[in-house]
């Protein structure tokens, strides 16, 4: 990263306040998070982590957290959570539509969830529902 990148603030006492990043960058560095996220898919790795992310992105892990975190208004695990809710969703959905009974274990795995009750409980936080109910809203009728 280039030190123009970086805009430093003075506090009204006159001292330097830590650099910010810019708006404008932090959303570029989080378009390039997303993207490289959805189309590799490494979310559904139970243990990636933000260092991971860096080392495959070749962003900063400090402007990686800024940027999730300001721009974004998450973190890290919050976002990695909602993209493998949002891929349960999708196999929960087709599975619901062709009739398929659904093993939750084995798409709280596939997704990238250590444990069933985990999987659950971020299911539950951010569609208010379990995912038993949830295939039931795109069930044959």
């Amino acid at each position: 990263m280039v030190n123009k990148d970086i805009q430093t603030e003075n506090h009204p006492s006159g001292e330097t306040v830590r650099p910010q990043l810019p708006s404008d960058k932090m959303a570029e560095y989080c378009r390039r998070i997303v993207c490289y996220l959805e189309t590799e898919k490494r979310y559904r790795n139970p243990d990636y982590s933000l260092w991971d992310l860096s080392r495959d992105t070749g962003i900063p892990v400090k402007m990686i957290s800024k940027s999730i975190n300001k721009y974004m208004k998450r973190n890290f695990y919050n976002l990695i959570n909602r993209m493998r809710i949002e891929e349960a969703k999708a196999i929960l959905r087709e599975m619901a539509a062709t009739g398929d009974k659904a093993i939750i274990e084995k798409i709280a795995l596939q997704c990238g969830f250590h444990s069933r009750s985990v999987f659950f409980a971020r299911f539950n936080e951010y569609e208010k529902m379990s995912p038993k109910k949830y295939m039931t809203l795109y069930g044959k009728p």
